[in-house]
Parts: C-alpha cells; sequence; structure tokens
C-alpha cells in the first residue's frame, strides 16, 4: 500500500493520496469507524440487576470490533460525567475499564443524568467516519435539572439531523428506561430504541449505501455495506418484495462489520429496466439475522438511479485478471546458450460510448508493478518511470500495449501487474466501476527458470545410469554372479593354504596370479585367487552351487577322490594331477 501510494504521489494529481489509494486497489471500503458508549454507573443498574450483564455486553461489543476502531466509553451518572475512556480497539485493557466503573458506581450520585452525557457525546462525533452512539441504561432523567423532555428533544433533534454517518441506540435496561421510545416517537433512520429488559440482545444496524446507475445492472452487482457490530454472524436471510430487482446476502453471513450484498436485475436486460424505474428507485430489503442470535434493526435500501453515462470500456476487461503468458528462460550451460526472453503484453482497445464521445471524456492510466525489479514495462515502445503516464481520448483511442519484459535473474513466480485510472475527465464509469477514477485492472505474467536442454539430458542420463545401477545391484548382480556360501577353503598339502572365501563368487587354484580390475570387482564381486606351482597342469576353480556346495571344474589333468562335480562343507577331498602324480588335500569349512 504505501509503495502504491509513493508513486502515485509522484505523478502530481489534482486527486488526493488516500482517493488514489483506493482507486489503485478498487475496493469498495467501509469507512473507519468511531465507537462511543455511555455507561450508566448509577447504583441502581445493580438494584435492577443489570450491572453484569451490561458490562458483559460492553466488553464483548468492544472485544469483536475492528483493531483500528475509535472507541470511547463515558461512565456517567448525575452531572457526573466521567473523564472519557479513549483508545483503540487493538489497546482494549477491560480490566482497568472495569476497575473504573466499579470505582464510580460506589460515589454518592443524586440521579440519571443522561443530557449531559448526550451532550458530551456529541463531542466525540468524528467527520468522514461511521459514528455508533450506544447509550447503555437503567433509568430515566432525574435530580439533574434536567427532565425527561429534554431528553426528548434532544433524541427528536437527532432523529431530524439525520446524518448520514451516525447511529444512535438507546439500550433500555430496566422499565424505567422504556418509557422513552414512546416519548421519542420510536425508531428512526438513525435512532433505534433497543428493549434490553432481562437480557441484552446483539444488535446492528445496517448502514448507508451508495447510490448505483442502473446501466451497472447489465450483470448482478455487490455492494458492501458497513454494519454496526463485530464478529461474525452465519444463516443471516435477506428479503424482499422489490418488483425490479432481488437482494441476496453473499455467504449469508454478516462479518467483520460488513455486509456483502448481491442484487439483481429481475428483468435480465437494462433497457427495460430503464423503462420501468424512471429517473431512480430505492430498493428496499429486510435483513433477518436471528438465525444467528442477531437482531438487525433497520432494513437495507439501495438507489438506484437512470441516468446516461458516460463509458470507457474494452473488451479485454471482460476477464477477472487474466494471465497474460509465461516467460520461459534457461542459463548458458558448457557449450548450450542460454534462451533468449520473450516478451509478453497485455492489450486494450479502449471503447467510448456515444455520451462519453459527445462529452469529451478523457481518462488518464499509469501501470503499478508489484514492487519487484525482476522486469520491466514498456507502453506504445516507450520504458515506463515513476512519472509514465499516458491518456486515451475518443480522438486518439487505439490499441495499447503494455509489454512486460523479463530479466534474466527473475526468479520463479506469477507476477502481478496492475493497470489504474488515477485521473478520469467527464466520465462516470470505465468497464464496471464507477466512479471512473476508481477503476483498476489487474493481470499477470509468469516467469519460469527452465534446466538448460543439455544439462536436462544429462540429469537424464544420469538418472537412468543411477536406476540401472540400482537394479543390477539389488536384483540382477546376484542373479547372474552368485556368491559362495561357505566360509573358509583349506588345502592342508603339499602346500598349506587357508582363505576366506564367503562371498566371493569364484576361486581360482592356479600357478600363475590371476588380476581382477577394480570395476569387474565391484559389479561382479570378489575373485579369490590362490597361486601355487602344485597347480602347473592348468586351473581349478571353485563357483558356488545349490545348498551351500562348490561347484568343482577342473581340466583332464585332475582327478578328484572322492569323486564329485561338487565339494561339500565338511569333506576331505584329494584333488590328483595325472601329469605330475601331486596330491592335494583340499577341505570346505
Amino acid at each position: 500500500m504505501n509503495r502504491i501510494r509513493a508513486k502515485l504521489k509522484s505523478l502530481r494529481t489534482k486527486i488526493t493520496l488516500t482517493t488514489l489509494a483506493i482507486c489503485a486497489l478498487n475496493a469498495m471500503a467501509v469507512n473507519d469507524r468511531n465507537y462511543v458508549f455511555l455507561f450508566d454507573c448509577t447504583a441502581s443498574m445493580k438494584d435492577n440487576k443489570c450491572w453484569e450483564s451490561a458490562k458483559g455486553f460492553l466488553k464483548n461489543q468492544v472485544e469483536m470490533l475492528d483493531p483500528y476502531s475509535n472507541v470511547t466509553i463515558i461512565p456517567f451518572q448525575d452531572k457526573k460525567n466521567y473523564p472519557p475512556i479513549n483508545f483503540v480497539q487493538r489497546d482494549f485493557d477491560w480490566k482497568a475499564v472495569e476497575s473504573k466503573f466499579n470505582e464510580y458506581i460506589k460515589n454518592r450520585h443524586g440521579g440519571t443524568g443522561i443530557c449531559d452525557v448526550w451532550s458530551k457525546a456529541m463531542t466525540k462525533l468524528e467527520k468522514g467516519v461511521d459514528n455508533y452512539v450506544v447509550l447503555l441504561t437503567d433509568g430515566r432523567e432525574e435530580n439533574t435539572g434536567h427532565g425527561q423532555a429534554d431528553v426528548v428533544k434532544l433524541l427528536k433533534k437527532w432523529k431530524q439531523d439525520n446524518r448520514k454517518d451516525a447511529y444512535a441506540f438507546y439500550v433500555m435496561l430496566a422499565p424505567d428506561a422504556n418509557d422513552m421510545k414512546r416519548m421519542a416517537g420510536g425508531d428512526g433512520r438513525n435512532l433505534f430504541f433497543i428493549d434490553a429488559n432481562g437480557k441484552i440482545p446483539n444488535f446492528a444496524s445496517i448502514g448507508g449505501v451508495p447510490a448505483i446507475d442502473s446501466f451497472l445492472f447489465s450483470r448482478p452487482q455487490r455492494v458492501t455495506v458497513p454494519v454496526s457490530c463485530g464478529g461474525e454472524y452465519k444463516g443471516v436471510t435477506v428479503s424482499s418484495s422489490d418488483p425490479h430487482f432481488s437482494v441476496s446476502l453473499v455467504d449469508g453471513k454478516i462479518s467483520d462489520g460488513k455486509a456483502e450484498f448481491e442484487i439483481t436485475n429481475k428483468h435480465g436486460d437494462v433497457s427495460t429496466l430503464n423503462a420501468l424505474i424512471g429517473k431512480s428507485h430505492e430498493v428496499r430489503a429486510k435483513v433477518d439475522g436471528s438465525a444467528s442470535g442477531l437482531t438487525v434493526v433497520n432494513d437495507f435500501a439501495l438507489k438506484v438511479v437512470n441516468k446516461p453515462e458516460r463509458v470507457l470500456s474494452s473488451g479485454a476487461f471482460n476477464e477477472d485478471k487474466p494471465n497474460i503468458g509465461k516467460v520461459h528462460y534457461y542459463p548458458k550451460f558448457l557449450f548450450w546458450n542460454e534462451k533468449k526472453i520473450d516478451t509478453v503484453a497485455f492489450e486494450f482497445t479502449p471503447e467510448f460510448n456515444d455520451m462519453a464521445r459527445a462529452s469529451g471524456s478523457t481518462a488518464r492510466f499509469t501501470v503499478l508493478d508489484d514492487g519487484t525489479t525482476s522486469y520491466s514495462l514498456i507502453i506504445a515502445g516507450a520504458e515506463l518511470n515513476s512519472d509514465s503516464t499516458f491518456t486515451v481520448t475518443p480522438a486518439t483511442a487505439r490499441p495499447v500495449k503494455v509489454k512486460v519484459v523479463f530479466d534474466n535473474g527473475a526468479e520463479d513466480n506469477r507476477y502481478k501487474i496492475t493497470l489504474v485510472a488515477y485521473d478520469a475527465a467527464r466520465l462516470d464509469r470505465i468497464q464496471a466501476t464507477s466512479p471512473a477514477s476508481d477503476f483498476s485492472y489487474e493481470f499477470y505474467a509468469d516467469f519460469e527458470r527452465d534446466w538448460n536442454p543439455l544439462a536436462h539430458i544429462l540429469l537424464w542420463i544420469g538418472v537412468v545410469l543411477f536406476v540401472l545401477l540400482v537394479l543390477w545391484f539389488a536384483l540382477l548382480k546376484r542373479t547372474f554372479y552368485p556368491v559362495i556360501k561357505v566360509g573358509t577353503m583349506q588345502i592342508s598339502s603339499p602346500y598349506f593354504s587357508m582363505r576366506k572365501i564367503k562371498g566371493a563368487r569364484r576361486v581360482i587354484l592356479s600357478s600363475k596370479p590371476h588380476k581382477q580390475s577394480i570395476f569387474s570387482r565391484f559389479f561382479t564381486g570378489k575373485i579369490v585367487s590362490d597361486v601355487n606351482p602344485v597347480w602347473s597342469s592348468g586351473d581349478v576353480v571353485l563357483e558356488p552351487a545349490s545348498k551351500g556346495r562348490l561347484k568343482l571344474r577342473t581340466g583332464t589333468a585332475y582327478s578328484v577322490d572322492p569323486f564329485a562335480f561338487t565339494l561339500i562343507k565338511g569333506v576331505d577331498y584329494v584333488i590328483t594331477d595325472g601329469q605330475t602324480n601331486d596330491k592335494i588335500d583340499i577341505r570346505i569349512y
């Protein structure tokens, strides 16, 4: 928000900074809130058994307010308006407030001073915000130099003033307070009497709603209106007998001091609607929150104005938050060069209606990025800077292209760009946004950093090799190259040799060394070699066989006693060389 405000300020427009920020966000914002609670601290509050319930109600109501709401609590008795307790909701300290209440109610007093505390409350109202005055009392004006007639006069004046930014709630906590509603002529547009005998209900008023031009009802319109209470209430319903519009509450709830209503044109086309409603029409609807425990004290009212509009629109704005494209980039890798970065663009053609053309309407736009330095924006061939704007008029309306040029250092992300109309002359509406100066339109561009194709190829080669290695060592190696499961081979004559052969895939008895490469040993398994001149007539090879035996492979010069093709663990064997008559004693353990 601060970045947008700073940039709009640099444009040196005649519109205030706050208005421009609202334009950039395209929000129908609810005003700031100012709450003034007038709390009766007379002894009768305890006598009438409403002291604790009134304190609990006040505590609960303040805790549910928006954290940035201004709150003033004024405790009172007869003519004693105790020092106002002022704070912002997020700083609410109920223990400190309750401590003052409990102190004040012990003080001596002679009556209930509603007139004086009401006058004090009027000094706490603020301009430009929504004000809510809540009077919590169980009595009537007496022993203060004023009477009930004076209170009535104040309340009637409040109703006559009919302030659109202030609402008052007279909470009647006991029978003595109830006569006031009758004497003051009942509720008004901005004054409501709350019957709280026995229990204080959760109550709320629906705030004022700005007028909406009939032209907008080519599609359903949503309006957000202020509600006096905080908290969330679900299952709220709306009923209306209006012949031209249907009214509903979005999601069926009132939440955080706001209600969002959707109003739909029953006639479908705007021309039929315009012919039926005359110059203006008031849509009234009743809000029922009883199912959620909320008493809504007034009806919802919306004014629809039928007048020719000066409109700027574009078919490009029909899509909600479009994605204008994805830019792919990959860096240089070895001898493969980086990818050239593509440019993506959002293009719109301003279209003025007949009334706008006749009025000579104009609109000035700028484009706000999201604060990133990952890309630059180009309009009409010129790169935007902090003061860059462009103006469209009926005479110069032509396609406008906003190019997004990414830097190669950009991160993978979706980037938001906002087109803002910060100044509109003789225009009522841009697309569906009224006033026109509130218009903003968001679109998005994606940046994705890919792998260099060469790196990608090498990666997959590596993955394939890795899979093959896992497959080989986990399954195939032992299938093609089984290992010996017996532990030791011993030759006792004509020479002595004892070799550990468990885990080896082959044993070679030879008169000359047999070398095995590291690669062979790693991928096929260990070969144990026993070298002695006695094996001069050829090599003898031992390999694994089933059931822990060893397969014996010899040349024609050798014979085995006892005769066997496989050697069994624990049996003494004699291998005889037929050419030299050497006898070699061998045993497997």
